[in-house]
């Protein structure tokens, strides 16, 4: 009966500290600070970025971009990741898509599947992020796309996250200063720039900026009735650079105003065909180009034209972000790239900074490495950036209420981007434009 009883009694004890272990065990789990967690060394963000071929100009910005601030985090010990209870520094793998859609889907397969990466940026624009965003979804991977293109933010993926839509802000600037000089007292009437012209490229950037500009100029006739005609479209494939019959064609229609919706290379061409050929217009706007370093190799020829910026690093703006509270001032990293990397940094360079800075805030604040748990946080985080707010709408498009555009025009003496507009921004106390725009831009030959 003693050895029933003892046995007993040690049953019941080895219950009662199975059981109180157990309580210990959740009390620990739920209630410190920082849980160890499992062994972590790094984590890894991997990318593809075209550093040659076609898109190389705008690929090497955003590939800068993503590489300064992962060094600059990591100057401050890496994110904290709860799960783990401390800072991981953040390493890179990444690879050359060649400007080839193909050959990125095959970048970021290996990069989820063989170098089981943990957190994935997206490839220069919408062109390869259509292309890659199935690969995404397929191993449900949330990633930050630069794709601008309102066709991608129609697709209905659970896992992309984008910046702004093309249609609100490559022309979003410039039509409301259009329709500010046909409303103005103190210009001529011939001299208003009533007909516009639009060349477009054949892509989704082409067709959704030409769209969006169509949709802004009949947003304005709201206010100021029929303000403006669309005199001339014309279509053009993806890599065209002969722009005689076209820009001859949108003088023959009386174009007051030349809207390029083209890539870099493109409006390049365009440009210098325009002055062999002496046809002027009023005013010139190319969406992509003049606010990159690769634009002053045009010169003169590329003097006087508008387009659109989210970034004023003159503007001074300052903040701070992450949990290491990482300070970040627009004038002091624009200098500190160009003597790093020998280049201009321009607006997508910033933007890769940001779409960084993003996904990074969202990791902190998930406090872990689940890809699901960053999802859900890359919806509710919203921190200030040098490019404004990143606040998700539900299709991955940011709200474009909280994020900067600002209208640029290229000027002497050395065709650099001014800011020219608009007069005041809300909410940038300390904004004012740079310069007074130049409108109608000087005949060839000044």
């Amino acid at each position: 009966m003693e050895k029933a009883l003892t046995k007993i009694q040690a049953i019941a004890t080895i219950a009662i500290l199975i059981a109180a272990g157990a309580i210990g065990v959740i009390w620990y789990y739920m209630y410190r600070p920082g849980p160890a967690g499992p062994e972590k060394e790094y984590i890894l963000l991997g990318f593809t970025q075209s550093i040659t071929g076609q898109y190389a100009p705008e690929g090497k910005q955003y590939m800068t971009g993503y590489l300064y601030w992962v060094s600059k985090v990591n100057e401050y010990g890496g994110l904290y990741v709860r799960e783990y209870g401390r800072k991981l520094p953040v390493k890179v793998v990444y690879y050359d898509d060649m400007s080839d859609p193909t050959k990125a889907v095959l970048n970021y397969e290996k990069l989820i599947t063989i170098d089981g990466v943990d957190l994935l940026l997206g490839p220069y624009g919408s062109v390869m992020g259509k292309a890659v965003a199935p690969v995404m979804e397929k191993y449900k991977f949330p990633w930050v796309s630069s794709g601008t293109a309102d066709t991608l933010y129609q697709q209905g993926w659970k896992y992309f996250f984008g910046v702004y839509k093309a249609s609100q802000a490559y022309t979003g600037p410039l039509i409301p200063y259009l329709a500010d000089l046909c409303n103005s007292t103190t210009i001529p009437e011939n001299q208003k720039p009533r007909r516009i012209a639009i060349i477009y490229g054949n892509d989704d950037l082409g067709l959704t900026t030409r769209q969006g500009a169509k949709d802004l100029i009949k947003s304005k006739a709201e206010v100021y009735g029929n303000w403006c005609t669309v005199v001339y479209e014309r279509q053009v494939p993806l890599g065209w650079t002969e722009f005689t019959t076209p820009l001859l064609e949108a003088q023959s229609a009386g174009a007051d105003v030349l809207i390029l919706c083209l890539r870099i290379t493109e409006a390049s061409a365009a440009l210098r065909q325009m002055e062999t050929l002496k046809i002027y217009f009023k005013a010139v706007h190319a969406i992509i180009g003049p606010t990159m370093p690769e634009w002053k190799d045009l010169g003169p020829t590329g003097w006087y034209t508008f387009s659109y910026t989210g970034m004023y690093t003159r503007l001074n703006a300052s903040g701070v972000i992450h949990k290491s509270q990482i300070p970040w001032n627009s004038m002091k990293m624009a200098k500190e790239w160009k003597d790093l990397y020998g280049f201009d940094m321009d607006m997508r360079g910033l933007l890769g900074i940001c779409m960084t800075m993003e996904l990074f805030e969202a990791v902190e604040n998930a406090g872990t490495l689940d890809r699901e748990k960053i999802r859900e946080a890359l919806f509710k985080t919203s921190p200030i950036t040098p490019r404004g707010r990143f606040v998700y709408m539900p299709d991955g498009s940011i709200d474009p209420t909280y994020f900067y555009f600002f209208l640029v025009q290229t000027l002497p003496p050395d065709g650099s981007p001014y800011v020219v507009y608009p007069k005041a921004y809300p909410g940038l106390e300390n904004y004012t434009p740079e310069k007074e725009p130049v409108y109608p831009r000087p005949p060839w030959g000044y």
